[in-house]
């Protein structure tokens, strides 16, 4: 990872803490570069590594972070999702819902927009509206997240969910 990508990191979580923390955002780099560089951790691992220190000092949980709906994410085609841990906003349609696994799962399913589909979870303390199959929404202040290589979403109880008059049409990313 470059300096400059190091620092764009250090910024993006000095932001996100910067309400709840005094921490100058070189201190955030250098913690960010001893994990990528010295100890040669992946720039993603590290990057969740220093959130968490940050959440423990500042006694939160990872569902208060993303600017608290402030609205102020980037709006993201589904197929753009790459990177775990981004707070991100998506216009799209619940292709499908599965039964959920776990009582802290409220609802599990498919999300999926012009470019394609992706798995969401919506957790059970989160305390959302239930989205409704062939409907689409407007998800503010979702997180993207990772497992096995493949990409998802979670709704947290900081996510506004806004039905759409609208319907979005689902892209096949199976192309």
């Amino acid at each position: 990872m470059s300096a400059t990508d190091l620092r764009t990191h250090a910024e993006e979580i000095h932001e996100q803490f910067s309400d709840q923390l005094d921490i100058d955002v070189d201190d955030v780099q250098e913690r960010l570069d001893t994990l990528v560089n010295e100890y040669k951790v992946p720039a993603t691992e590290a990057r969740r590594s220093v959130v968490n220190t940050y959440l423990d000092e500042a006694g939160m949980d990872r569902d208060q972070l993303g600017g608290g709906g402030s609205g102020g994410n980037e709006q993201v085609d589904l197929a753009d999702v790459d990177a775990p841990e981004e707070w991100v906003d998506v216009r799209a349609t619940v292709v499908e819902l599965w039964d959920p696994r776990a009582d802290a799962v409220a609802q599990v399913g498919l999300l999926g927009d012009e470019t394609g589909t992706i798995k969401f979870t919506k957790w059970s303390k989160s305390d959302l509206p239930e989205l409704e199959e062939g409907k689409s929404y407007e998800l503010r202040n979702v997180v993207t997240d990772e497992y096995q290589g493949r990409f998802s979403v979670k709704l947290n109880r900081t996510t506004t969910i806004e039905e759409l008059d609208e319907e979005i049409e689902v892209g096949d990313d199976n192309v």
